[in-house]
């Protein structure tokens, strides 16, 4: 089994594009497959902020379904994020394979091994509502 070098869970930092510098946790993770082999991984943090997705009202078989506004993740490329060391300096990821044979991810900067937290994902104020 192969080992990400960024998971959910992890603090990182934005090293470029129209967001850098903001710092934040991975949300969620997207591996999306294209032709000829090309893999892209992107990531959504919890501090960049969400894209606006406005859906149009419409009237199915007489019935109207009223317009929207969604707010959906922002994703961005792995290769754009880097995880931040417990004192918030940067550090580039090794994958290890500790005494069991499992594969670990070490910090290369200060050796320490990257825990997973786990994420709790919070219901929407429309959800309990109901």
């Amino acid at each position: 089994m192969s080992t990400a070098k960024i998971q959910s869970g992890d603090q990182v930092k934005v090293i470029s594009g129209k967001f850098k510098g903001t710092i934040g946790q991975v949300t969620s993770i997207i591996k999306k497959s294209y032709s000829r082999g090309i893999i892209k991984i992107r990531a959504a943090v919890s501090n960049v902020p969400k894209i606006a997705n406005y859906k149009k009202s419409t009237v199915i078989q007489g019935q109207n379904y009223p317009g929207s506004m969604n707010q959906v993740d922002r994703f961005i490329d792995v290769s754009n994020l880097s995880l931040l060391t417990s004192d918030l300096k940067l550090s580039k990821v090794k994958i290890s394979i500790d005494e069991n044979g499992k594969k670990t991810r070490v910090l290369k900067k200060t050796g320490d091994l990257v825990i997973k937290q786990i994420i709790e994902k919070v219901k929407s104020l429309e959800n309990s509502n109901k």
